[in-house]
């Protein structure tokens, strides 16, 4: 009711404008804050804040179309902010304007180069379309800026890996260890880099390292039995196998290993009942 007051008493009065619109905004009522916010910028046309709240509230109403314009108006005649910055890529985004969305992130990171919320979109982005040479690209430059975030050089490493290239992959994974040595998704991308190079030496000694950090996972035990199986060490195998199914004794993976295991050595009947259960 005061602001009300004010207002009747000096309508060019934004300061008045704006406070009110904070009172309907807290009250959900989108269409009054609306108003009183373009009220005030009547008198105030280029008040960052309340053209900020503006596009807020046109996104309530569900104007992305007008929100959008309004973000566009704060990122070309403001200092970069980056939850202008953050609100325009989503709402570019859903509204499928998906190069507008990776152009503001761009734009973004050249403001603010190790944001990590703006970094984490784009290259999010960029992995859900297979662009893993633009992924890296972004996460290089990064890294050359916080040299020490083991996350981005392990991504590095996952990237080069989706691409073909091991030896590189090999160096950014070994980079992210060595400064996080218990980083347990970087040495399960590294183990599987050695797995299908076939340095299967190398390959056992981190899955060793693996299961005394992090016990014997399932995921491991899958490996490391596969490893002994594929290099006809039968007696290892079983042991592992055993020692798996013991505590994992559903384990699809495990019984598929285990079934092909028995096939190999010709024991028919243990390997049909072993298939069975996995159909079952």
């Amino acid at each position: 009711k005061h602001l009300r007051r004010a207002i009747e008493l000096n309508s060019s009065y934004p300061w008045a404008s704006f406070r009110l619109g904070i009172v309907y905004l807290s009250q959900k009522k989108w269409e009054l804050a609306l108003h009183s916010f373009e009220q005030g910028l009547k008198n105030d046309g280029r008040n960052e804040w309340a053209i900020q709240q503006v596009g807020n509230i046109l996104e309530k109403l569900g104007k992305n179309e007008e929100a959008i314009g309004r973000y566009e108006w704060l990122i070309e005649n403001a200092p970069a902010n980056i939850l202008t910055i953050n609100r325009l890529n989503r709402l570019y985004w859903d509204n499928f304007l998906f190069e507008e969305g990776e152009k503001i992130l761009l734009r973004g990171l050249k403001k603010f180069p190790t944001e990590i919320s703006l970094i984490e979109k784009l290259v999010s982005y960029y992995e859900s379309h297979g662009l893993f040479e633009k992924a890296t690209d972004v996460l290089s430059s990064f890294v050359k800026l916080k040299p020490y975030n083991s996350a981005a050089l392990a991504k590095i490493g996952f990237y080069e890996k989706k691409m073909n290239r091991p030896k590189k992959a090999l160096i950014w994974l070994n980079k992210a260890l060595s400064l996080s040595n218990d980083f347990e998704w970087a040495r399960m991308q590294k183990i599987a880099i050695l797995l299908k190079i076939e340095n299967t030496k190398n390959a056992e000694k981190e899955l060793k390292i693996f299961i005394s950090q992090n016990g014997d996972t399932e995921w491991a035990l899958m490996q490391l039995s596969q490893l002994k199986l594929n290099q006809k060490e039968f007696t290892e195998t079983e042991i592992i196998l055993n020692k798996g199914l013991k505590k994992f004794k559903d384990s699809p993976g495990l019984l598929q290993i285990q079934g092909h295991f028995y096939y190999l050595q010709g024991r028919w009947h243990e390997s049909e009942l072993v298939f069975r259960k996995l159909l079952n």
